[in-house]
């Protein structure tokens, strides 16, 4: 099973300055669900502290980033563990 995976699986290159969105599946109350959409940001990697998902936010799994690929974007600082 984890061969068959594995053969599949893409690599995750993300850099410290890089773009990302956040996979945030939660609604905002008082708003429909079918006008919301589960990916906020972009936000900033500030650094990268090792080889697997911890890139600025600690994150469960690494699906809940993705890299940002477009021109405009809204530069928002986010709060790492560390401060």
């Amino acid at each position: 099973m984890k061969s068959k995976y594995d053969t599949k699986a893409n690599e995750m290159n993300v850099q410290a300055g890089d773009n990302v969105w956040f996979y945030n599946p939660q609604w905002k109350k008082g708003q429909s669900p079918k006008l919301q959409s589960p990916w906020d940001g972009p936000y900033t990697v500030l650094d990268r502290l090792s080889h697997d998902v911890e890139i600025t936010l600690k994150l469960k799994y690494k699906w809940m980033v993705m890299v940002y690929q477009g021109e405009k974007w809204i530069n928002k600082r986010i709060k790492t563990f560390n401060e």
